[in-house]
């Protein structure tokens, strides 16, 4: 089984898409044979025109370039060329989406999917007013690469729900397979949980998305009860002082450290897609709290490594909740628990498993369509 794996990044790059591409490339490569093929993600003149266009005179609606049927069109030519240089037996599109746009794409492909246009267009910030122009051709390219597609892997069981909600997925062609982490602590060893003076850590180079006014407003709330509460932003430079410490950037190896040395990873995003972060504290062994939004309810809630919180809930009522909960006792329990689950299901070499589960799947799908004409 020789595989292609296509994506519009650098499977080199650390950083690529949350730090998730190079170590999905990697953990197939140690299985199966498999060759990146990185096509163009440049926007078709036409799209930034129209984006151009949509900034200047359409008021509060955009126009995304990334979402336009000529950029599409263009990336899937591009993509079908470069794999026609090559013999491969099914593709893996890992963020490839506008790559499947081209009708009758010529290899089965297994789509790695983190959510659907109708889970992002008006719940993600970038999806956010979008023209109708832009909803519509979002809707378009979403059925085209539906159509190319064999077998999808769904990054979490919300996604997988979604496939069969939104686009009528049937569930025997979709593999559940959570991303491994970004940053692996895993082999790292953590101090005991003290339960007094909770130290909190926010991972938030998206500021509004990851709801880091919220967040502040939070460990504020918390340290009315206890003074002793501390907050690590990473993402964001801030004036620090004696219970806030940021970072703007910081190395990978240094990040590690960080989480293993640290309580409890929060996460009020008001939207959320994937879990790398989860997956993140989970090799660390540190709890989760999170909005109840998203994939978190079924990554953090069904899997017991963290505690969900109502959106709506008040901040006060949060920090409270926090604080009534986040005992020694239950830091170590969910600690453990968050260890098992990393080392189990939330590891590359688990969702490699998988992915090549859903590849033979793909092949054996357009063996018997091609059969049966």
């Amino acid at each position: 089984m020789r595989i292609a794996f296509l994506t519009p990044w650098d499977v080199n790059d650390s950083s690529a898409w949350s730090g998730i591409v190079k170590p999905a490339y990697r953990a197939l490569a140690r299985k199966i044979e498999i060759r990146p093929v990185v096509y163009t993600d440049k926007h078709a003149a036409i799209d930034r025109l129209l984006a151009r266009c949509y900034g200047e005179f359409a008021g509060a609606t955009s126009y995304l370039p990334s979402i336009g049927v000529a950029s599409s069109r263009k990336a899937s030519r591009d993509a079908v060329h470069k794999l026609s240089r090559e013999r491969f037996d099914a593709v893996l599109a890992f963020g490839a989406l506008s790559a499947l746009y081209l009708h009758s794409f010529p290899l089965p492909v297994v789509q790695f999917c983190d959510a659907t246009a109708a889970a992002l267009i008006g719940h993600y910030p970038m999806f956010s007013n979008l023209s109708r122009l832009s909803v519509r051709q979002f809707s378009h390219i979403e059925k085209r690469g539906l159509e190319n597609t064999n077998a999808f892997l769904a990054s979490s069981p919300w996604v997988a729900n979604l496939l069969t909600r939104d686009l009528g997925v049937p569930k025997e062609k979709i593999y559940t397979a959570p991303a491994g982490p970004g940053i692996d602590s895993s082999g790292g060893k953590r101090g005991p949980f003290s339960g007094f003076g909770l130290k909190i850590l926010l991972v938030a180079s998206d500021w509004e998305r990851k709801g880091g006014a919220r967040v502040l407003q939070i460990v504020r709330e918390m340290r009315k009860i206890n003074p002793h509460v501390r907050l690590t932003l990473v993402g964001r430079k801030m004036s620090d002082n004696k219970w806030l410490t940021s970072h703007e950037r910081m190395d990978r190896k240094s990040l590690s450290r960080l989480y293993l040395s640290h309580d409890i990873l929060i996460e009020m995003t008001i939207a959320n897609t994937g879990g790398v972060l989860v997956a993140d504290a989970a090799s660390a062994g540190i709890p989760v709290i999170a909005n109840a939004i998203g994939a978190m309810p079924s990554l953090v809630g069904s899997a017991g490594t963290g505690m969900l919180v109502s959106p709506a809930a008040d901040d006060a009522d949060i920090a409270r909740q926090i604080l009534d909960t986040a005992d020694a006792t239950w830091l170590q329990q969910v600690s453990l628990r968050s260890r098992k689950v990393a080392a189990e299901s939330w590891n590359w070499d688990a969702w490699s498993r998988s992915a090549i589960s859903a590849l033979e799947h793909a092949i054996s799908d357009d063996r018997i369509h091609r059969e049966s004409f």
